[in-house]
């Protein structure tokens, strides 16, 4: 009698060890995602939101980094007003391909 006694609190210890951390798994479920928990008009228009700001956050980095292009060739250019360079007095027209100046037609 002393063994069948013993075969079962081997039976229920058993039976423990496995259902109970089991059932706490079971019991702890995560809630879904709040995502996931929206409906679906709900769900686009954040998601629209969502991708909205990461346009932006682009097009603030694209603006940033122009600005420092322009930034830096301003602050590498000399320090004083250059001039456009004037045309000379013989610059109108064309100079002729032959060295001396003289053409064959």
């Amino acid at each position: 009698m002393a063994t069948g006694i013993h075969r079962a609190a081997i039976y229920l210890g058993a039976w423990v060890a496995v259902a109970l951390p089991a059932a706490t798994a079971w019991a702890d479920l995560a809630p879904p995602p709040l995502i996931k928990r929206l409906d679906g008009p709900t769900r686009a228009k954040v998601l629209a939101a969502l991708a909205g700001l990461i346009i932006l956050g682009f097009g603030m980095v694209a603006l940033i980094w122009l600005g420092a292009r322009v930034t830096q060739r301003y602050r590498n250019s000399t320090p004083y007003h250059r001039p456009t360079p004037r045309p000379g007095e013989h610059d109108w027209a064309k100079k002729p391909l032959g060295g001396d100046g003289k053409t064959d037609l």
